[in-house]
């Protein structure tokens, strides 16, 4: 609580086994055994802000993200979801933000790495696809801030006008009464 639920991001590396989500340790070598679903809400109730959701079914395929575990998770809780695993193209950004509209972010890394995507050209074809971007909405909610705090201080100078005049008036009555 000191640092905020945000500064506490949950990372896990799920599975799909039989009808289940699992919950996998160790690089996703080991199955914990445990349902992920519950897993996941038990953590956010215990103070997670935000969770960075690895599919290992899909991470190194680039053939997209796992949408169906993603949809579940995002209606699941109500902090910020991170995607990762199976980012092959900007296309799968695409998907994923249009499927998937609660997503915060999508992750990858070796299409990156390897220049099989560059972080400019994803940026522009996610705004070509009226995708906003996470600095532009920071950058549309830090004016709408700036706007506040102007108005607010236009406010406060007016008050801080009006009571200086009462002052004022109070002086120049007792002035008028010392003179009398």
């Amino acid at each position: 609580k000191r640092y905020g639920s945000q500064c506490v991001v949950l990372s896990c590396d799920i599975k799909r086994v039989g009808n289940e989500f699992r919950v996998f340790a160790k690089g996703g070598r080991e199955d914990t055994g445990m349902e992920a679903m519950s897993w996941i809400k038990r953590c956010i109730d215990n103070g997670a802000g935000e969770i960075v959701v690895n599919s290992i079914d899909t991470d190194g395929v680039k053939r997209g993200f796992d949408i169906e575990m993603l949809e579940k998770i995002t209606s699941l809780v109500n902090v910020p979801v991170i995607a990762s695993g199976g980012a092959g193209c900007v296309q799968d950004f695409i998907d994923l933000f249009e499927k998937v509209p609660k997503i915060s972010a999508g992750l990858a890394a070796s299409v990156f790495h390897f220049g099989e995507i560059a972080i400019s050209d994803l940026k522009q074809e996610l705004k070509n696809n009226n995708i906003k971007l996470e600095q532009e909405l920071k950058n549309k909610e830090a004016e709408m801030e700036i706007m506040v705090q102007r108005k607010l201080a236009e406010q406060t100078i007016v008050i801080a006008d009006q009571i200086r005049k009462q002052e004022l008036e109070k002086l120049n009555q007792k002035d008028t009464t010392n003179q009398l």
